[in-house]
């Protein structure tokens, strides 16, 4: 029961982290975009005043800080998911070991079972027997 608690507790923590993966995956292309289009607006406009042409490089150092910053995040993220997914891995691996050795026990169980009725049967077919004599 611990064990199925731990999996859905690392299933849903997985889930989270998925989550804000493809969050921070939406935002790196918006922001990617957005510095695509800057960039694009700094090419056309190279004749414009050198004041304008320092703002938009300040964006572009903004942009691409930003972007190296929510790339950090993504692969942080998807180590967590990779480690979260062995995890599970593992512990799927354990349930079903365990599940293996419960089989085992329970045809061993059975055999006791039967080996028992087989041995009560035998006792009053004898039982049977001496009350003849």
């Amino acid at each position: 029961a611990e064990l199925t608690s731990g999996n859905e507790k690392t299933y849903e923590v997985l889930q989270t982290l998925q989550s804000e993966k493809n969050e921070l995956l939406t935002k790196l292309d918006k922001a990617e975009n957005a510095l695509k289009a800057c960039e694009s607006e700094k090419c056309a406009n190279l004749n414009s005043s050198t004041l304008a042409n320092k703002e938009r490089e300040v964006e572009t150092v903004k942009y691409s800080t930003e972007i190296a910053a929510m790339s950090a995040n993504t692969l942080e993220l998807e180590g967590k998911v990779e480690s979260l997914t062995t995890d599970l891995n593992l512990s799927k691996s354990e349930l079903e070991d365990t599940k293996s050795k419960l089989e085992i026990e329970l045809t061993k169980s059975k055999m006791l079972e039967l080996e028992y009725r087989t041995t009560k049967g035998m006792l009053e077919i004898t039982k049977g027997d001496k009350d003849k004599v």
